[in-house]
């Protein structure tokens, strides 16, 4: 995954909040249920058509000082590279 490359929800995907879990419920066009807990549902939400860079940014400032921006950077791949393999998230022309 490249800087500029641009990340968005696949077309499909039907979400449903569970407050009481602290997750978000995925539905994905394949017809298969995924549950993110919160890390990976603000992952999930970043992915709004934004460039990776972008979404690094946004993601780094919103956990600045919760974790070493190291690992902030590794949980962030990881999340990508899961929700790509589920199909839950494309890359999009720019």
């Amino acid at each position: 995954m490249t800087p500029g490359t641009r990340l968005r929800k696949r077309d499909g995907v039907r979400t449903r909040m569970v407050e009481r879990a602290e997750c978000l419920m995925v539905f994905s066009p394949m017809r298969r249920l995924h549950w993110l807990g919160l890390h990976a549902w603000l992952v999930f939400d970043l992915c709004d058509g934004r460039t990776f860079a972008d979404i690094e940014r946004s993601y780094l400032d919103i956990v600045a000082g919760k974790m070493p921006a190291d690992a902030a950077r590794r949980q962030l791949r990881e999340a990508l590279d899961a929700m790509d393999g589920d199909h839950l998230i494309e890359a999009v022309p720019a």
